[in-house]
């Protein structure tokens, strides 16, 4: 047996949280995305973990490319959460994550709602980006449990001694709908349902060997507790990077755990200072998730809109043409650019190959390739609508011609016999011109 296996691990003191990165879509211009007036603090991107040329092409206002963030507030969240207005100094009603049938608020059911986001894509996408931290991860479990379709959670709040239920996942999808913004989660199913996690857990003592790392990361993507020891081997979409070891402590500081639908940040802080670990993450590593992330939604959401496509409407089809050639150009970003960092970039890649992303990225261009043909139908009937209205313009003169020839005749006659040579002249250039004119016509449709 291996050192690894043999070696069990597990961390009595610590703290916890999470963010729920909520995939949404949207039919918003980049010029209603500004007159919206969405909730919160508008500000551009500024993860460290993001490379100045990302960040120069994202923050561009008013593209489909770029990125709109929206800082929203604890207090924000819970009003959001609880469906009441709190007033500024007021303190904040206690949130509560039970079983059905549970009474009370028993306080190791107590969760607390944190600064959170909202980022709008311009492509069409976006993420309200939900943090909370919890006591122990069976409320994690209770909020988004991962595989499981399906919730029975009972939430509750207290404010002033009033206790009342609330539906958690029902008041954030109606927050979502109220500003355009649509959950990829089909009606009557939790929101939550299609979250990515981003976990956070916090220890005080830094980590002499890797294989600490390792494990409090596996236990924080596995959703269990950390001074549990778990393992489990059936999982073969796993990933792990670390920081580099500080030569002069012998230790390293933090290490990731990177899955498909997970990303579990494990960090040692002297202070288990939760609160600054999460805004930390919240404002570096959440972005550049995101940005793999919102990748992949939008290659599901190009696809639902040419399955809807109107066939007979070439503004609609054009206008998803473009958005897709100019997703390709600019909205795709490879792993190589993303950072300056190592893990970094492997964290990025990693998310993007467990996901398939640049799978369905290539798959665009045989989408494309559909579009070209349907325009190819729109020019077609188009041309031969202008060679209907032209055939119809050519029948209308030569009718014209043949029945003003006898009538321009006898006039011609007329002029003769009464000797009016000018009135001779107009009326055989007239009858000249005429006749050139049909003759033209008729060559040109001879042609074509």
């Amino acid at each position: 047996m291996s050192k690894t296996q043999a070696t069990v691990f597990s961390f009595p003191e610590s703290k916890r949280g999470s963010f729920l990165l909520i995939p949404l879509k949207h039919r918003h211009s980049a010029k209603e995305i500004n007159e919206i007036g969405f909730p919160g603090e508008k500000c551009l991107v500024e993860s460290e973990d993001i490379s100045e040329s990302v960040k120069q092409t994202i923050n561009v206002p008013d593209t489909l490319h770029s990125v709109t963030r929206y800082k929203l507030s604890e207090k924000e969240m819970v009003e959001i959460a609880t469906g009441f207005s709190i007033e500024e100094k007021a303190p904040l009603p206690l949130l509560y994550a039970l079983e059905p049938g549970q009474e009370g608020t028993p306080e190791d059911c107590c969760f607390r709602l944190c600064d959170s986001e909202l980022y709008i894509f311009g492509i069409g996408v976006a993420f309200l980006v939900l943090g909370f931290t919890y006591p122990n991860a069976t409320i994690l479990r209770r909020i988004c449990n991962l595989g499981f379709t399906t919730s029975n959670t009972v939430y509750r709040y207290r404010s002033d001694n009033q206790i009342c239920d609330f539906d958690l996942n029902q008041r954030f999808r109606c927050f979502c709908e109220s500003l355009g913004l649509i959950p990829f989660s089909k009606e009557g199913t939790p929101l939550f349902v299609e979250s990515h996690v981003f976990n956070i857990g916090v220890v005080r003592n830094r980590f002499k060997t890797l294989d600490e790392i390792r494990a409090g990361s596996k236990t924080l993507h596995l959703q269990e507790d950390l001074d549990r020891h778990v393992t489990d081997d059936s999982e073969e979409d796993v990933f792990y990077t670390y920081s580099v070891k500080t030569q002069e402590l012998d230790s390293h500081r933090f290490g990731y755990c990177i899955t498909s639908q997970t990303v579990s940040y494990f960090v040692a802080n002297s202070k288990l200072d939760i609160d600054y670990e999460m805004r930390d993450q919240l404002k570096d590593a959440v972005p550049m998730v995101l940005l793999a992330l919102y990748q992949k939604y939008t290659c599901l959401h190009f696809r639902e809109l040419l399955s809807i496509l109107p066939p007979n409407n070439r503004d609609a089809l054009q206008k998803l043409k473009l958005a897709m050639m100019e997703f390709q150009a600019y909205g795709t970003f490879p792993a190589a650019g993303m950072s300056r960092w190592h893990n970094t970039k492997q964290i990025y890649k990693y998310i993007l190959d467990t996901n398939g992303i640049p799978e369905a990225v290539a798959a665009q261009s045989l989408s494309l390739k559909i579009l070209d043909e349907r325009e190819k139908e729109f020019e077609e009937k188009e041309e031969k609508e202008r060679d209907r209205r032209s055939n119809l313009v050519l029948f209308l003169l030569s009718l014209f011609g043949v029945l003003s020839i006898p009538e321009t005749v006898v006039s011609l006659l007329k002029s003769i016999l009464h000797g009016s040579w000018k009135e001779v002249t107009v009326t055989i250039s007239l009858l000249f011109l005429l006749s050139i004119t049909i003759l033209i016509l008729l060559f040109r449709k001879k042609k074509k």
